[in-house]
């Protein structure tokens, strides 16, 4: 998998680096570390860089991650992007999940980071 997945658990923020395409197996394959990695926790923050994310998602692949991640206990989510057309695809999966009241848009991992890790202290 080309894409990038990290979790700290001291500050309980799980990062993805999102490069090129988002295929279903490699959605399955971040569900799973996902899953493996916040079990235990009653909820947990999310970073999403999609500065480097194919501008098209597959439909399948669109309803897999709503239907995970609505399952999930996210806190929050931040989303790095710099391309409108990806924006406006993560903006859609987002409202579709009901996660739009706890989810904002940055253009740096910085400025995400910073937001996330204000709720985390």
């Amino acid at each position: 998998m080309r894409h990038e997945l990290s979790f700290d658990p001291q500050t309980r923020i799980m990062t993805i680096v999102v490069k090129g395409a988002y295929n279903l197996e490699e959605t399955i394959k971040t569900e799973t570390y996902m899953k493996s990695r916040t079990t235990d926790l009653d909820s947990y923050f999310l970073l999403a860089d999609l500065r480097e994310a194919s501008a098209s998602l597959d439909k399948e692949v669109r309803k897999r991650l709503q239907n995970q991640m609505s399952e999930e206990n996210l806190e929050r989510v931040a989303m790095v992007v710099t391309n409108p057309a990806v924006r406006m695809i993560g903006k859609v999966v987002i409202a579709t999940m009901g996660k739009s009241g706890n989810t904002r848009f940055f253009k740096t991992t910085e400025e995400g980071l910073a937001w996330l890790k204000d709720d985390t202290k």
